[in-house]
């Protein structure tokens, strides 16, 4: 019956599925067919005995690599041979042809089969054939084996690896990911991407997988963003988004080490005119947090003057960081907590700052950026007995005067 369908080249997707379904019963007519005249149905066989777990002689594989050579699963199929079956497909070899080199190594072990992909082997067969290259790298990423990660996160990256291997492993590496690795490892691995597009992948990958005890790293990745905003404010704002759609997916990043100094130097370095949403979108997940949101307040106000005023304004980053996004009971009580905190920290803090500091928290409230009117008027209030001893003309008393005169207004009203 197997016979009879092998030969009958009809609807061969089909009879793929089915041989598939069947398994070891399909064996033997393949074992048959890869021994058949017809080139095309023996470079068939051959793949569908691969994807069976079935691993032909060195010599029918070399022979026959149209179908074979471009499945991920065929090259995991030779990876996990076992030890009779690798000799076969040693012996069988002829030359040393990239694809001949490639199977022996293939056949040996992973870190022989690293070793010749960093070498000619590998550079020309990425050159010639990339779909090849690919496929096996595919099939050695799919043994889950966290060294075979590193060992394709490694080719992607190092220099002495064949310029023409590169990009096919860090496609891999960005698109499956790479088992075992840490954020320092992701954060390496960025650094050294030659594509901005891996740099970008590659530091998503390490906010979202930092964990408690990451602070450094946290203070580095930022560091690195505000390197990229000095020289483009545009690959600083897209390096921002990669770094906070990484901390979203991150299930623990709210309860990172966020203290009021690290949360200033995020809304620095990562909420700028350039931005995306995800940025933008961390930030306010921080400040809903129970335990971090009351930081968010802290860091905005623990150096005010630190802040890009005017320009935080044009592109409002975070404004009105005290409105939630809808009215659900839960909002409502984190929108309260975080006004209640801004006017506690305003009014002890206030006799603490100079003159430059006092007036960025003033512009700040008057753009509505901390707190809502009401809040704002009840600050102002209990501030007033403090504007006498200001420096008569500053623009700080004068601001406080016109908030004083507005909020009498409010009171006669």
């Amino acid at each position: 019956m197997v016979q009879r369908v092998l030969l009958a080249h009809e609807n061969r997707k089909s009879t793929e599925s089915w041989l598939l379904r069947i398994g070891d019963a399909a064996v033997p007519a393949l074992t048959q067919a890869v021994e058949s005249r017809d080139a095309e149905q023996a470079a068939w066989a051959a793949k569908m005995l691969l994807l069976l777990g079935e691993v032909p002689s060195g010599a029918i594989l070399q022979r026959h690599p149209e179908d074979w050579s471009i499945q991920p699963d065929a090259w995991l199929t030779i990876l996990r041979a076992d030890p009779a079956e690798r000799r076969s497909v040693k012996n069988g070899l002829i030359g040393k042809a990239p694809l001949a080199s490639l199977l022996h190594a293939a056949s040996t072990s992973v870190e022989e089969l690293v070793r010749v992909l960093a070498g000619p082997a590998g550079a020309t067969g990425a050159a010639r054939h990339e779909l090849m290259i690919q496929s096996l790298l595919l099939g050695l990423h799919r043994s889950k084996d966290a060294a075979a990660h590193a060992a394709i996160a490694e080719l992607a990256v190092h220099p002495k690896s064949p310029r023409t291997l590169r990009p096919i492993a860090t496609a891999i590496v960005l698109e499956h990911g790479w088992t075992g690795a840490t954020a320092e490892d992701w954060l390496a691995w960025s650094r050294d991407a030659e594509t901005f597009e891996a740099r970008l992948g590659g530091l998503g990958a390490a906010s979202a997988a930092l964990q408690s005890g990451d602070a450094e790293l946290i203070d580095a990745m930022l560091r690195d963003i505000r390197e990229a905003r000095a020289v483009s404010e545009e690959i600083g704002g897209e390096l921002a988004d990669a770094f906070g759609k990484g901390l979203i997916w991150n299930g623990l990043s709210t309860q990172l080490e966020w203290t009021p100094a690290r949360v200033r130097d995020y809304i620095l370095a990562c909420c700028n005119p350039e931005a995306e949403g995800h940025a933008v979108d961390f930030l306010r997940m921080l400040r809903d947090d129970r335990r971090r949101g009351r930081n968010v307040v802290h860091g905005l106000l623990e150096a005010p003057e630190s802040l890009p005023f005017p320009d935080v304004y044009e592109f409002q980053p975070i404004e009105p960081i005290w409105k939630f996004d809808d009215h659900l009971p839960d909002n409502v009580l984190a929108s309260a907590r975080w006004i209640r905190t801004a006017k506690k920290t305003i009014r002890d803090r206030w006799a603490d700052w100079n003159a430059k500091q006092r007036l960025a928290v003033v512009r700040m409230m008057q753009e509505g950026l901390l707190v809502t009117d009401k809040a704002m008027y009840e600050i102002v209030r209990a501030l007033a007995p403090t504007v006498p001893a200001m420096a008569e003309g500053s623009e700080l008393r004068n601001q406080m005067e016109e908030l004083l005169e507005w909020a009498r207004g409010e009171e006669a009203d």
